[in-house]
């Protein structure tokens, strides 16, 4: 169970629970009671009386139901609930209250009360009423009490509180529709709403005659409404809030006794939805229909039907946008009263919404122009991409406006897909009588105030609207209203475009207590439209009825599963739900053989496929082959559209017919193959053609006797092949018949006898062609062939026929003369040509039993290759130039023409890229010191071999001659190693340059090789203040790898001795004469380095005078003594790579420097010594 049906329940026990608390009334209720009666019972209004609209015709376009935007009314959700589910217990303490009633009242309304117990709630009222009336005794003080409160309002009460207590004698005749609505299938529902209408006018008249009673008990068991719906504690804190939500006025919100609403933007969306591009604000109460966007549709409507038998009124402001027209503004805002269901929408465009629902009322604030626009399309789908198919009619030309707008039925000529079509509309037309000009400056985005007031008593309708320009305003008669119409508020945008917004402040309206009816398919369109009627008037506790209706075409089901019964009580204000009759596309039988059966045939033809027919083999006459197929089918009489059974049999086979033969004909099919055909497919035809077998066809020279021709023969067994008994070709004396190609003779039968005829060649593959057989008399044969020395054949032999004593064909004269240049090109030479070069000479002899043979005879050409020779004059594989000389062959290349100005020239064969017919060599040896740097004459030898070949231009084999050198010897010689002044050979190739090398073309190959050689050292004399003058070593003349012996001397420097390295003073080369110089000192180990020879000064003091020995030598003695030795002065030290000695500057040495100076001077004070002693 889920959680409403629980609350169903708890309220219907707390029902029962307190029923005790209403009937302990006093006694003096029946007063009150037929007092009330008699006041108010002349004035009672019977819901027959209210005026409605019949809307029971059909429409073909139904406008569609958009879902609901998810807003749902909750303020009274617990009023509804116990208005609905309290139904029977409501009833049953009325007809209580009505017994006691009914004890001072007159006897027909007993009998009413009765009858109203009997029909509706006999299992309960009936046995309690006799509790009610003894309680009623002891009850008289509280009803006296109640009865003053009620006094007032009853006093007051008009036709709505009349109806109202009308409405609780109703509740006692019918049975709660939300009970009925959980049944599924009524299965005949006509009928049953026959039999409730039947019952409807006895229970109105009796409801009359008892309202007035009923309607003073109303007032009296309003205090305990709270009562009853709080349950087992009497008190509930929703009952305390509907009276203190009440206030001064009494009411409240929603008055579930008479549907009275007030609505405000706080509880907008609990009796609104919003619906398409609408939203809602509840702040300030703005729905903004469409925002400021092209494109756009939105709307409000009611959730509940107005009862227009009430008066209502809607307070609120409009906002139009702030766009005009001119400046891209669109569409407006539109108001409308129509009999549709509450979901109903209008179509958009033009239509502003209110074209497309049933029967409206409606007024626009436009502020777009629209001309008419025809409909067109199949249907009309609100909700669809082709919403704007719908049409609309044209506006009044102004550029904003207000104006009523009604729609009515109407058939509007439209067009679809280029054809004129009628289409049922709910065409909205604009009461241009009404339309009032608005002024421009209203669209300023502003909230302009808007009032729609109905009168439900004069049925008048009045809009007013605060323009800028002043108040304006629009009045009409709602002439023929429904019961209860629905309401939307609407506005949209196109390609242009405004934002369009509502304000509510308040609506105050009744809600009608309303059924919705439906008449759909078993696919759940809406077929039909139709009206719900209210016998005593669209309020709760009434009843109403349906109609099934007989709808061209279908056929009734029954209810949908969730309707509501056909007929039955409104249970609550508001919608109570929807009577849904479903209906079945009707069918019939399709009963056109056209369509039930399908014969399939086949013909089959012979024929000639030239046509011809004259003189011919008669053919076989037409077979016609057919299949039959049947089915069963039936027609929907709604769409039109019919279905189909499947087909007996579903496939059927035609046999295979088999071709005759056609003598002299052959034909293009064997047979025509069986064939299995389906009821679908079409008639076919089979065209078996013959045509005319071919024939040899003799030609016979003129003048010869003639030769019929010769018809291919049938197979007997095959029409398309001819047969292989095939005739022979006679002989025809003095000639021979050749095949097809014209040249090949055909085989005698009999080699030795040809008159028994020739053999026939075979029938081409397509045997309708002809063979033609040509006879050609016997000629002369010239035949040329193309052979080697020896014989060989290298091309094919030229057959030249002709007649005796005529020139040979051009053609063959030209094939010879090819066939010879091929035989070039491939590498051949022509060695003997037995052809006739000359025109005269090429003619057949006379002598037939002879051919005439030409042999030309060729030989391979060799050319020879010689580098650096000239051509054999003589070669004759060498052609010749115009003067006589031999053509030189170019250098061998594969696919190079060997004689480049001959056209007809052969190519060097793929082979002569191995050839090798020369190679060479060279032996290098250089002199080089260290750096590289050559310092003797390099040495360069070269050997080279070369040979003779021959290339064979067809076979390209290449035959080689001997090796031969460009010299006498093929040896590398070896040289000596070279004396380099300055230089000693230290390094390299020292010893294997000097020898011979032998060489081959085998092993022949470059030969690289260096000497390198470092320089002699020097003797350096240091002189003091003299520049350095080194004195290289000298050569050995004979050993480049030493140094020689001489030795050179170094000079006399006054005041000087030069000293070894060693600084052993040098020997002079006169002991008696040192200014002849001295020996320089040996070379050293190592000859590359220099020997430094330091000039050292004498001693500066002089040695005592040695006493004279008698040798004239001062020697005391006679005996020479051995002067004193000078120091030996420090070995120079020389810096890397450099030669200089140190007093040239390179070497920073002051001592050395200052001991060189102390020399120089005293040279120079010995020269001027000397000198002077020279002048004296």
């Amino acid at each position: 169970m889920d959680k409403n049906a629980r609350r169903r329940l708890n309220r219907a026990n707390a029902d029962k629970r307190l029923r005790f608390s209403v009937r302990k009334l006093s006694v003096g209720v029946a007063s009150v009671a037929v007092a009330a009666f008699m006041v108010f019972g002349g004035n009672v209004v019977s819901a027959d009386t209210l005026a409605k609209t019949d809307s029971s015709s059909t429409s073909t376009e139904k406008p569609t139901s958009v879902p609901n935007s998810g807003e749902n009314s909750g303020t009274n959700d617990s009023d509804s609930a116990i208005g609905k589910d309290s139904t029977v217990a409501t009833v049953a303490e009325n007809n209580a209250i009505s017994s006691v009633a009914s004890t001072a009242s007159s006897t027909s309304a007993g009998e009413l009360s009765s009858k109203v117990e009997d029909k509706t709630i006999k299992s309960e009222a009936t046995s309690e009423s006799d509790a009610v009336l003894k309680e009623a005794t002891s009850q008289a003080s509280k009803a006296s009490v109640v009865a003053s409160q009620s006094a007032a309002p009853v006093a007051q009460s008009e036709a709505p509180v009349a109806s109202s207590a009308a409405s609780a004698v109703a509740e006692s005749t019918a049975v709660s529709s939300e009970t009925a609505a959980e049944s599924t299938v009524a299965v005949e529902p006509k009928a049953s709403a026959k039999k409730v209408a039947s019952k409807t006018p006895n229970v109105v008249a009796k409801s009359e005659a008892i309202s007035a009673l009923a309607a003073a008990q109303n007032e009296i068991i309003k205090g305990y409404a709270g009562f009853r719906r709080a349950g087992a504690s009497g008190f509930r804190s929703a009952g305390a809030s509907d009276f203190r939500n009440a206030g001064a006025s009494g009411f409240r919100s929603y008055n579930p006794k008479t549907g009275e609403t007030t609505v405000t933007k706080e509880n907008f969306l609990d009796y609104f939805r919003l619906n398409g591009s609408a939203t809602y604000d509840k702040d300030n109460g703005i729905v903004t229909l469409t925002p400021d966007e092209t494109s756009k549709g939105g709307n409000f409507s009611l959730n509940s039907k107005i009862n227009m038998n009430q008066s209502f009124k809607l307070i609120g402001a409009v906002n139009l946008g702030d766009k005009t027209q001119a400046k891209g503004g669109a569409d407006g805002i539109g108001f409308a009263f129509h009999t549709g269901e509450p979901t109903d929408i209008g179509a958009s465009g033009g239509n502003l919404g209110i074209g497309g629902l049933r029967n409206a009322t409606g007024f626009k604030l436009d502020t777009y122009h629209n001309v008419f626009a025809p409909p067109k399309g199949n249907r009309f789908n609100t909700s669809g991409k082709g919403f704007f198919e719908y049409g609309w009619a044209e506006d009044p030309k102004l550029d904003q406006y207000g104006a009523w707008v009604n729609t009515t039925l109407k058939n509007i000529t439209g067009n679809y897909q280029g054809k004129s079509v009628e289409y049922e509309r709910w065409w909205a037309d604009t009461d241009f009588d009404s339309a009032q000009s608005l002024d421009a400056s209203d669209l300023d985005n502003q909230f302009h105030k808007f009032t729609i007031d109905y009168n439900g008593t004069t049925r008048e309708l009045t809009i007013s609207y605060q323009s800028n320009s002043g108040t304006k305003e629009w009045k009409k008669t709602v002439s023929t209203p429904e019961e209860v119409m629905s309401m939307v508020v609407t506005a949209s945008t196109g390609g242009n475009k405004n934002l369009q917004q509502f304000k509510i402040d308040s609506f105050n309206f009744y809600q009608g207590a309303s059924v919705d009816v439906r008449y759909e398919d078993e696919q759940g369109h809406i077929i039909a439209e139709g009206s719900v009627t209210y016998p005593q008037g669209a309020f709760k506790g009434k009843t109403y009825t349906t109609e099934q209706k007989d709808i061209p075409n279908y056929e009734f089901v029954g209810l949908k599963p969730g309707s509501l019964p056909t007929s039955g009580t409104l249970a609550d204000w508001g919608s109570n739900g929807i009577v849904t009759y479903v209906y079945r596309q009707g069918k019939e039988p399709v009963t056109d053989p056209a369509k039930l059966n399908s014969k399939v045939t086949r013909t089959i033809k012979y024929e000639y496929a030239d046509g011809q027919t004259d003189g011919r083999p008669a053919l076989k006459a037409p077979v016609t082959q057919e299949a039959t197929f049947t089915r069963t089918g039936e027609r929907n009489r709604v769409t039109g559209e019919e279905t189909f059974g499947a087909w007996t049999p579903a496939t059927k086979e035609l046999a295979e017919e088999a071709t005759p033969v056609v003598t002299g004909f052959v034909a293009d099919k064997a047979n025509v193959a069986a064939k299995t055909v389906t009821p679908d497919d079409k008639d076919s035809e089979e065209v078996v053609q013959y045509k005319k077998l071919g024939s040899y066809v003799p030609n016979v020279p003129d003048g010869l006797p003639k030769v019929p021709n010769l018809p291919y023969p049938n197979d007997p067994t095959d029409p398309t092949k001819p047969g292989t008994d095939l005739p022979l070709i006679p002989h025809v004396p003095g000639t021979t018949p050749v095949g097809p190609d014209g040249t090949t003779p055909l085989t005698p039968k009999d080699p030795n006898d040809p008159s028994k005829g020739y053999n026939p060649p075979s029938i081409p593959s397509d045997p309708t062609q002809d063979t033609p057989i040509n006879y050609v008399t016997d000629k002369q044969k010239a035949i040329t062939n193309f052979v080697t020395e020896n014989g060989k054949v290298v091309a094919t032999p030229v057959v030249d026929e002709g007649d005796s004593g005529a020139n040979f064909t051009k053609s063959k004269v030209d094939d010879v003369t090819k066939t010879i240049e091929k035989l070039e090109k491939a590498g051949y030479r022509v060695v003997k040509n037995d052809f006739p070069s000359k025109d005269t000479d090429r003619v057949f002899d006379k002598d037939k039993s002879v051919d005439q043979i030409f042999n030309v005879t060729v030989a391979e050409r060799i050319i020879p290759v010689t580098p650096g020779k000239p051509v054999d004059p003589n070669n004759p594989n060498l052609p010749k130039n115009p003067d006589g000389t031999p053509v030189t062959p170019s250098t061998p290349e594969p696919g190079k023409p060997v004689f480049p100005n001959n056209p007809n020239s052969p190519v060097w064969p793929n082979t002569v890229k191995d050839m090798v017919i020369e190679k060479a060599a060279t032996r290098t040896i250089k002199y080089v010191d260290r750096n590289g740097k050559e310092i003797s004459e390099t040495r360069v030898e070269t050997i080279k071999f070369t040979r003779d070949a021959e290339v064979n231009l067809v076979t390209g084999e290449i035959t080689y001659g001997e090796w031969t050198t460009d010299r006498n010897d093929d040896i590398f010689n070896g040289y000596p190693v070279p004396v380099v002044k300055g230089y000693i050979a230290k390094a390299g190739d020292l010893e294997s340059s000097t020898k011979d090398v032998k060489v081959t073309p085998d092993t022949i190959k470059d030969i690289n090789e260096t000497v390198v050689y470092d320089k002699l050292g020097s003797w350096v004399p240091n002189i003091p203040g003299t520049p350095t003058n080194p004195i290289p070593y000298p050569n050995d003349p004979k050993d480049p790898t030493k140094p020689g012996t001489e030795k050179p001397k170094v000079p006399y420097v006054p005041g000087f001795v030069p000293v070894d390295p060693e600084g052993q003073p040098l020997k002079p080369v006169d002991p008696n004469d040192p200014t002849k110089g001295y020996e320089v000192p040996n070379v050293p180990e190592d000859p590359t380095k220099d020997t430094p020879i330091n000039y050292v000064p004498n001693d500066p003091k002089p040695n005592p005078a040695p006493a004279d020995n008698g040798d004239n030598n001062g020697n005391n003695n006679g005996t020479p003594t051995t002067p004193a030795q000078p120091v030996a002065p420090s070995t120079p030290q020389y810096m890397d790579g450099q030669r200089e000695l140190p007093n040239t500057g390179t070497e920073d040495h002051a001592s050395l420097g200052a001991l060189g100076l102390l020399g120089a001077l005293s040279g120079f004070a010995l020269i001027a010594r000397k000198k002077r002693e020279d002048e004296e």
